[in-house]
């Protein structure tokens, strides 16, 4: 393993803790030295995924959704080139960050779960589990049957196996808003079941995960807003107001 190898395997490596940590200015650096070594000192085998990761980046720094989805569609072509061999972070990626700003969101979900199985036969347990959770999530946004976004939910966590909290809490909590949608939960708002106490779902917040806190609160205003709870809806928007 040559030192630019392993210099590369640290920084991509450290991208998804950043991320989940909410430390974002920490993932544009970490980001932007990893490309800056695959221009400057050569090709790796990684630099699809730090083209990949770059393309968030750029979305960030720049709000140019061109831009940022160049560099995805450049991730992949690089990958596909090389043999696929980063197919899950590489479309997970752009697709969780970028590609909802120019691409049907619907048109993600096969995507991802393609993600999810190559990732999954490659051995990446992380990326192979947040697509499948990705896929679940696109597929509530793009306004899939409440049923049918519950039961990929269910199938989707069955792929996951706990193996991944983050991901698992994904398809979690859209399987519980979408089953309070239907009416088959404790209450209006409330997101507790059958073979899920409210404590399940709360749980998140005494985590570090800080993008599934901010999800759960939002998920939390929305069945509010719909219901007509207003102080139910203040508490959540004033728990991830900055």
């Amino acid at each position: 393993l040559s030192p630019l190898e392993a210099i590369m395997r640290i920084l991509m490596r450290m991208t998804p803790d950043t991320v989940m940590l909410g430390r974002g200015a920490l993932y544009a650096l970490v980001v932007a030295r990893a490309v800056r070594i695959c221009i400057e000192s050569g090709y790796s085998p990684l630099t699809p995924v730090a083209f990949a990761n770059y393309s968030v980046v750029e979305l960030q720094l720049t709000g140019n959704v061109e831009r940022a989805h160049a560099w995805a569609q450049l991730a992949a072509t690089v990958d596909d080139a090389q043999g696929g061999n980063f197919f899950a972070p590489t479309r997970f990626v752009p697709g969780w960050f970028v590609s909802a700003w120019k691409v049907p969101v619907r048109e993600c979900v096969p995507v991802f779960e393609t993600a999810s199985r190559i990732g999954l036969e490659h051995g990446d347990i992380l990326f192979g589990c947040f697509s499948a959770a990705a896929a679940t999530v696109f597929q509530a946004w793009g306004g899939a049957p409440l049923a049918e976004v519950a039961s990929s939910a269910d199938g989707h966590r069955e792929i996951i196996r706990g193996r991944v909290y983050s991901a698992d809490y994904h398809c979690l909590l859209e399987r519980q808003l979408a089953r309070c949608l239907m009416g088959l939960t404790m209450g209006n708002t409330s997101f507790a079941g059958d073979q899920c106490p409210a404590s399940l779902i709360h749980a998140v917040v005494d985590t570090r995960s800080a993008h599934q806190i901010g999800y759960y609160y939002v998920a939390r205003l929305r069945v509010a807003w719909l219901f007509d709870e207003p102080e139910e809806a203040r508490a959540a928007l004033e728990a991830v107001a900055p």
